[in-house]
């Protein structure tokens, strides 16, 4: 486990990813129509739901936050939100 901001743990980063990229599509999916602009007002909301989750896990004994944690998930909800938008355009095309 990272005891560090700056550690790399390369599976870990990757469950990172997928869990903020389901995340991205059920936002986008639930709000693409509430705002004029919301592939980035999602991936705003992404970033900091990944940070405030990063700061609380700090919080919990024997877990350490880590920066590119937050990295993966905002890559994680950009691709969530990408992926979605490509495939339903495909499918209503």
């Amino acid at each position: 486990m990272p005891k560090s901001w700056f550690s790399l743990g390369w599976e870990d980063k990757i469950y990172h990813i997928i869990e903020y990229s389901l995340l991205g599509v059920l936002a986008y999916r639930s709000y693409y129509r509430s705002f004029k602009r919301p592939f980035l007002i999602i991936s705003i909301g992404g970033l900091c739901f990944g940070i405030f989750d990063e700061i609380y896990q700090s919080m919990i004994p024997g877990r350490f936050p880590n920066a590119f944690d937050v990295i993966a998930d905002a890559i994680g909800v950009i691709l969530g939100l990408k992926a979605y938008h490509f495939f339903n355009k495909k499918i209503n095309d």
